[in-house]
């Protein structure tokens, strides 16, 4: 597991996007960003990935999913996020998908999209 531990560059790049309960598209939200994170071994196969515990299983990555609930500006968001991913010595692939519901007094909707994170070193 220390191959992979050390300071990993990385790029992130997705849209989320928020649909009226009518069908029409409400918002959309991009993601463009590049940064970096450190990988930290926490042992029996763990990986730490910027604070996400990631297990890894040969060149799989399972990573458990997060629910969120949070209300910004009138709106309530609820959201499930689940991950997927795959490494090697040299490449780190994690794709983010989220699904959910938000609302707020006047509109309500599904929340849909992904985030495909590379890191590299």
């Amino acid at each position: 597991m220390d191959v992979y531990t050390g300071k990993w560059n990385y790029t992130a790049v997705g849209l989320m996007t928020f649909t009226k309960n009518s069908g029409s598209v409400f918002l959309t939200q991009s993601v463009d960003t590049a940064s970096y994170v450190e990988v930290i071994n926490m042992g029996s196969e763990v990986l730490n990935i910027g604070g996400l515990p990631v297990k890894v299983s040969g060149t799989s990555l399972t990573i458990p999913s997060a629910s969120d609930s949070t209300t910004v500006g009138g709106i309530t968001k609820k959201t499930v996020c689940s991950y997927e991913g795959t490494i090697t010595t040299n490449k780190i692939i994690i794709v983010q998908s989220y699904a959910g519901t938000w609302s707020n007094p006047a509109f309500s909707g599904s929340i849909g999209g992904s985030v495909i994170y590379t890191f590299t070193r």
